[in-house]
């Protein structure tokens, strides 16, 4: 909040993007669904056409996504420990920058945290309620961006591979939160068909569709990907989560514990098709985005397992202050 209230920064042009869209609101638009619409919408008729009011709301969601990593950690791991896995959430670059620009990726990092979060019950305990809410997280995420698709497709891909999750396909639930999650599809499909399905089409093309392919963008387009992931990431911090995440991995293939496994399962996913893309055309960095939510929810997982020591907390330590002047 004190951000919008002493800095001088202009919107950026998607912010205008977006801004005119909710000037004129529909259920979807050229290029992504409504929801960014909607929320400047909302907020600009309470505050306002300026910068306070079109940035508000990704102020708020950058602050309900620290949140909601802190709510899942302080139920997995003691009030210190969650509280020091919240301020390395909050120092990493990518989410520091899209908790302050009004883009869809303030809402698509509260979506899938919401969703996964929501999966650890859903998947352990089998409870529907959870099902459920993963189902409308990951609907309403697709109102925000097309990546969320990758959430209900990925686990309709990945659970029957693995006999520890088999299991979740005789549960009523599970397919409860896969029909609420792909009813997220039905404004886009009714946008789409009344405007001649210009808005798939756009993000076909986004998918390197009709590129030709180049034997420099093939080997650079990657390892380009690859480096400014782990530059987003923080340097130090990226190495750490890694680490976190093969340790809690590799913990619960031994254990037969589904949810870390379907968490990296879906990461690797993402991460995959990023890649494949990034062999026909640059690919920006915000789309692995969601990488970010799984590989914290993996480093609460692997905390109580392992029990970080001392030279763990200070590396975390160091890896945040790095972070926190490359903010600055």
């Amino acid at each position: 909040m004190l951000f919008l209230l002493t800095n001088q920064l202009q919107l950026s042009p998607d912010e205008m993007h977006y801004w005119d869209w909710s000037r004129r609101l529909d259920i979807a638009y050229y290029s992504k669904g409504a929801l960014v619409a909607w929320l400047i919408a909302a907020s600009t008729s309470l505050f306002g056409h300026g910068q306070l009011g079109v940035r508000l709301p990704a102020v708020v969601q950058g602050s309900l996504f620290v949140f909601l990593i802190y709510r899942y950690a302080r139920a997995r791991i003691d009030p210190w420990s969650a509280l020091a896995v919240a301020v390395v959430v909050q120092l990493v670059p990518l989410v520091a920058g899209l908790g302050l620009a009004m883009t869809t990726d303030a809402s698509v990092l509260v979506c899938w945290a919401l969703a996964l979060t929501a999966l650890a019950p859903a998947v352990r305990r089998g409870k529907t309620s959870a099902w459920l809410l993963y189902g409308l997280a990951a609907a309403i995420g697709m109102g925000a961006k097309y990546t969320t698709l990758l959430l209900p497709l990925g686990l309709l891909l990945v659970t029957p591979l693995m006999a520890c999750s088999r299991p979740m396909l005789r549960q009523r639930g599970f397919w409860l939160g896969q029909l609420v999650a792909f009813a997220g599809l039905l404004p886009l499909l009714l946008w789409n068909s009344r405007h001649g399905w210009v808005n798939l089409a756009h993000n076909v093309g986004h998918l390197g569709h009709g590129s030709p392919f180049e034997a420099a963008q093939l080997l650079l387009g990657p390892l380009m990907l690859t480096v400014t992931q782990l530059l987003l990431l923080g340097p130090l911090t990226a190495l750490l989560l890694l680490i976190a995440a093969w340790r809690s991995v590799s913990n619960s293939w031994r254990r037969q514990d589904p949810y870390p496994l379907l968490l990296a399962a879906l990461g690797v996913l993402l991460m995959l098709v990023c890649l494949l893309v990034s062999m026909r055309r640059p690919v920006y960095a915000n789309w692995p985005l969601p990488l970010v939510v799984i590989a914290i929810l993996l480093l609460v997982e692997a905390w109580p397992q392992f029990q970080p020591t001392v030279g763990m907390r200070r590396c975390l330590l160091l890896g945040s202050a790095i972070n926190g002047l490359m903010l600055t």
